[in-house]
């Protein structure tokens, strides 16, 4: 029973808070059932538990995140039951798990986790989409405050940016993380519009759409791409039932730091950078179901390194393929509109726009 989480985490100062009630006002007018959780590092700050104070830093972490957990179960288990009962329930976190891991060392948070039987891997894939608010103090300074949030510590726009970055980069490589920045010219209310255009593009409403652009581009030195996550991916593809060219059905191991996580998703092709896209999680035991089963055998295994980051607040995907036997890498990017202006990074030396699709590249040819 698959119950979407959305995480909103951001910046200080990001207007969280604002976005926050203008999506729980928003599904709740649609019909759902929300269930939300609070921001825990903030709720144990207002009880007096002080990092660096009464506590240390990473003892405040370790707490967060357990607290997180918890009250991420109990809304899951209370969802369970609404879905039970023909509701709509949807889960809306201010923050999650791996928000702690932006106020502390990587190491550290990492041994945090280990101590509760986790990974950062699964932990990360929880969530159905990560939305990050940037700060206002990149890009809208002179609102830039302290006055709406009493627990926060960022007292200069360099401590805020420096904050910013930090959360964000502990959420690289989440398969669905949208950056929302703060545009020139545009309102704090359109912010709010793209934030919660892209949970619907997520819950597909109206559509699941996927709107994609690829690049093929010359084997890059890792070295000089900015600060990044790398997830071993392989993926396979189903038989469809309807035998329609237009649709795909593929399964996914995507691992991570020794802990993999499985996913089915269905595409069908609208036009040359459109899609109908549904996804969910599955079990390891449906995963090598399906690869034995149904698995299409005109298509072979694809196993590439997936290398996550971000330039200009744009969220990118570096695919290194490993197989089927190919000197390829190949940039993506999902956008939210097919003409929507992007900014190529000026470190990767593109060869050339591509529409060939994975499965186009994993299709067996035909013997001459």
């Amino acid at each position: 029973m698959n119950i979407p989480i959305i995480g909103v985490t951001g910046g200080p100062c990001s207007g969280k808070t604002t976005a926050l009630a203008r999506i729980r006002r928003s599904f709740k007018r649609r019909g759902h059932t929300v269930l939300f959780t609070s921001e825990v590092a903030t709720d144990l700050i207002n009880k007096g538990i002080t990092p660096g104070k009464t506590v240390s830093i990473d003892e405040f972490q370790e707490l967060v995140l357990r607290e997180q957990l918890k009250r991420e179960r109990a809304a899951l288990k209370e969802a369970r039951q609404i879905k039970k009962r023909g509701g709509k329930p949807i889960i809306i976190c201010d923050r999650g798990c791996l928000d702690g891991m932006g106020y502390t060392t990587k190491a550290a948070f990492h041994a945090i986790v280990k101590k509760l039987g986790l990974s950062v891997a699964k932990l990360r894939e929880r969530y159905l989409i990560v939305i990050h608010l940037r700060t206002a103090a990149i890009g809208a300074e002179s609102f830039y405050t302290l006055a709406n949030n009493p627990a926060r510590y960022e007292t200069t726009l360099e401590a805020a940016r420096t904050q910013d970055e930090r959360t964000l980069e502990a959420w690289n490589g989440h398969h669905r993380l949208r950056v929302i920045p703060n545009e020139p010219g545009k309102s704090f209310k359109q912010k709010i519009d793209r934030a919660l255009k892209e949970i619907y593009v997520a819950l597909g409403i109206p559509k699941p759409l996927e709107i994609e652009r690829a690049f093929d581009i010359e084997l890059p030195r890792l070295s000089l791409l900015p600060p990044h996550a790398a997830i071993d991916i392989v993926q396979d593809y189903l038989l469809s039932p309807k035998n329609d060219p237009s649709v795909s059905h593929r399964i996914r191991k995507r691992t991570q730091d020794g802990w993999s996580v499985y996913v089915k998703t269905k595409k069908q092709k609208l036009s040359k950078r459109t899609r109908i896209e549904t996804e969910r999680h599955i079990s390891k035991k449906e995963y090598e179901r399906l690869l034995k089963k149904r698995r299409d055998l005109r298509f072979r295994t694809i196993r590439k390194t997936r290398i996550c980051f971000i330039w200009e607040h744009q969220y990118f995907e570096l695919d290194i393929f490993h197989a089927p036997k190919r000197s390829l890498a190949r940039l993506e990017i999902e956008l939210r509109e097919e003409k929507q202006k992007i900014a190529l990074p000026p470190f990767l030396t593109v060869i050339r726009e591509t529409q060939e699709s994975n499965r186009d590249i994993a299709l067996l040819k035909p013997h001459k």
